[in-house]
């Protein structure tokens, strides 16, 4: 295990600490950073990238240390790093000026009570001082995916300055106590609006932003709303420099080690990168980079006049370009005595399928049917969280628990850290994740963009408007395509805000498991006989297993109507993993069902009352069944209640609002005694549905998975 101390805890050195850890093991080296020099207000990105590498020395021994920014140490870091066991070699990182190697090797040979040998940034890859601790060798991507010559991958890195301090107001008193005014960073802007926008047009180019966090709200209000920004930490380097086929460094700030092993990287890769800086200090260093023009406005010329037209050759340039071959990652693994890796041995291509969003059922149903589909079941697996494992299981497929949220964590996005991982670990270069969700958590962001894997996004539609159009562009540009499930009547499919990626409609995403006759009575006699409770009226309610409401009331009034009736047993259905909306015992009518087959349930029932998500209502649709639905209406949902009502217009169902729990007793009271159940059966048998599109919708997934 290689160990790689940074020799201060300067946040940026321990940064370059973990980032060059995180390239190590990239490589195929085991590597690790000591968990206890992270300090306690690491960002969110470096967080994430902290976590892929933190271990603890005293638990697993290193076999070598590396010391970074080794031309400065800190005594007091030094002290801490404590002596090592006899015979691990110590290398001594930096840029050493004259004289600085022998007492920086000094003061780390008594601090460690070891004789350690010094690396040479200089004299390895003259001219990249700029890359601080971190040594600015690139990782070789591999060729960029083949693209259309029309639409490049463009992504804009812009650098910052810190804002200059405006002083207090005249008058104001002194702040020496720090409760009077403070001086306020002053506002500005490093570039110009309307020359980013003009890039964006380039030569059919598809822009991406990399900038300051603060930077990605101010754009959002712009015209470049749909352009995705990225963090300029939010994903390590190699995962941006793998987004683009060319990219643009521009502003006024420093070239940050980030920002240089982004470059590098880029180069390695054969990709262009165009140094538009104030400074020039990319170009300046002798890299393999183009030295464009220092005003913002005028880059989009110089895309679209020389770079583009010259894309080919100037990619071929820059891999043959002697820096590039001096900056590869091998010229630092030789300078460290690593051996070059073994590339792992190629094994089948698999799909990840990963359900998310509340208990998760509804999700993992709908990708539980396209994994068995042709040429997938055998290549499929699933991660999940534990409320729709066991369904995951019940359809025949293995899984990785995932690590659900919880108020105990110290960060509301902790368990996404150790998700992120588990993700890493199952999808690798070549797989494909399959992804079925409202919101892409930064685990699923990393699982593609830093592992390598392809992905795609199950995503059905008719959402609320409050969330039609709040998906963060840079997070739908990691999935090679959006496939949407249609809903089974026209006027619910809305246009789809999505320009990029592909977005593929199919039919209905529903499986459709008829009972006859007598396997309906068959199932009656079943369910009497091991409730022990005779009856001549079923009452079936599913009123939801996620997060979204509370349904106990919905649950009560459907209890309360059984309870009064003789003769008449009410199955609350619940999801596993879902709490149990009534208490065990509360009616004598009432009895709690914890199943994965309400479906089979409903046919057997009487009335139906259900919340109307997409699964749930397309199956009773599909399946003939008269329903009253309860829509849940929370705002982070999709349109229910739409749902919902399209079908009370065509007289199939029933709508009820979650808070009309008298008008649910009427309506129960009409399935039961009156004709509205018949009327609804005769509406059903004269209805014509789509063909439902799982067959199509799994023949997608294999082709991503194949290309």
């Amino acid at each position: 295990m290689i160990l790689v101390e940074p020799a201060s805890t300067d946040p940026a050195r321990v940064d370059a600490a973990i980032l060059f850890a995180a390239r190590l093991r990239r490589r195929g080296h085991a590597a690790m950073v000591d968990g206890a020099v992270l300090p306690p207000g690491l960002p969110r990105g470096p967080r994430f990238d902290a976590a892929e590498v933190a271990g603890d020395p005293a638990v697993e021994a290193p076999s070598r240390l590396l010391v970074l920014g080794a031309e400065a140490p800190d005594p007091l870091r030094l002290a801490a790093l404590g002596p090592l066991p006899a015979g691990v070699p110590v290398l001594a990182i930096g840029r050493f000026g004259p004289g600085q190697a022998r007492a920086a090797l000094v003061r780390l040979g008594y601090a460690l009570n070891a004789t350690p040998e010094a690396v040479d940034l200089s004299a390895l890859l003259p001219g990249t001082a700029g890359a601080g601790a971190l040594p600015p060798f690139g990782l070789d991507l591999g060729p960029p995916p083949a693209q259309d010559a029309a639409a490049p991958r463009l992504v804009v890195w812009l650098t910052e300055a810190e804002p200059p301090a405006a002083p207090p107001e005249p008058g104001a008193p002194p702040a020496e106590d720090g409760t009077g005014p403070q001086p306020q960073p002053q506002q500005h802007a490093p570039f110009d609006l309307a020359g980013l926008v003009a890039i964006d047009h380039v030569g059919g180019a598809r822009l991406a932003v990399v900038a300051r966090p603060d930077r990605r709200a101010a754009l959002r209000q712009t015209r470049l709303a749909d352009v995705p920004v990225w963090r300029d930490d939010e994903l390590p380097p190699h995962a941006l420099a793998a987004l683009a086929d060319i990219a643009v460094i521009a502003g006024d700030g420093p070239a940050t080690p980030r920002l240089w092993a982004f470059a590098a990287d880029m180069a390695a890769s054969g990709r262009i990168v165009v140094d538009a800086t104030a400074e020039g200090h990319l170009a300046a260093s002798g890299a393999a980079v183009l030295r464009g023009p220092r005003a913002f406005a005028a880059i989009a010329s110089y895309l679209g006049g020389t770079v583009l037209p010259r894309r080919d050759t100037i990619a071929l340039s820059v891999r043959n370009n002697p820096w590039t071959a001096g900056a590869g990652f091998d010229r630092i693994e030789a300078a460290l005595g690593l051996a070059p890796p073994v590339p792992a041995p190629a094994g089948g291509r698999r799909a990840l399928f990963l359900p998310t969003n509340g208990t998760g059922i509804g999700h993992a149903r709908r990708l539980s049917l396209l994994a068995s589909g042709p040429g997938l079941s055998g290549r499929a697996l699933f991660a999940a969280f534990p409320g729709c494992r066991g369904l995951i299981a019940a359809a025949g497929f293995p899984s990785m628990p995932l690590v659900s949220r919880s108020p105990r964590h110290a960060d509301p996005y902790a368990n996404d850290i150790i998700n992120a991982r588990r993700l890493r670990a199952l999808a690798g270069p070549g797989d494909l994740l399959v992804f079925d969700g409202g919101y892409v958590f930064d685990s699923v962001v990393r699982a593609v963009a830093c592992g390598g894997a392809r992905a795609v996004w199950v995503r059905r539609g008719l959402w609320q408007k409050a969330q039609a159009g709040t998906v963060p562009p840079e997070r739908l540009s990691i999935f090679a395509r959006v496939i949407v499930p249609d809903e089974a009547f026209a006027e619910l499919n809305d246009p789809l805000p999505f320009g990029h990626p592909p977005v593929q409609r199919v039919g209905p995403v529903v499986a459709v498991e008829q009972l006859g006759p007598d396997a309906r009575e068959a199932l009656r006699a079943r369910i009497a006989a091991v409730t022990g409770r005779a009856f001549d009226r079923l009452v079936v309610s599913m009123l939801g297993g996620g997060q979204a409401a509370d349904r106990a009331p919905q649950h009560h009034a459907v209890s309360h109507f059984a309870e009064r009736r003789p003769g008449t047993l009410h199955l609350s259905v619940r999801w596993p993993g879902s709490p149990a909306p009534v208490p065990e015992g509360a009616w004598r009518n009432t009895v709690a069902v914890t199943t994965l087959g309400a479906a089979a349930l409903a046919q057997a029932a009487d009335a139906v009352v259900s919340a109307c998500g997409y699964n749930s209502f397309h199956e009773l649709t599909y399946l003939g069944v008269p329903a009253i639905y309860v829509p849940q209406m929370a705002p982070f949902m999709d349109d229910q209640d739409r749902r919902a009502r399209a079908a009370a217009d065509r007289g199939l169902a029933c709508v009820v609002a979650p808070h009309e729990l008298l008008a649910l007793e009427r309506r129960l009271e009409a399935m039961l005694e009156g004709d509205a159940a018949g009327a609804m059966r005769a509406a059903h048998a004269a209805l014509s549905l789509p063909p439902p599109g799982t067959a199509a919708a799994a023949a997608l997934i294999l082709a991503e998975l194949e290309a």
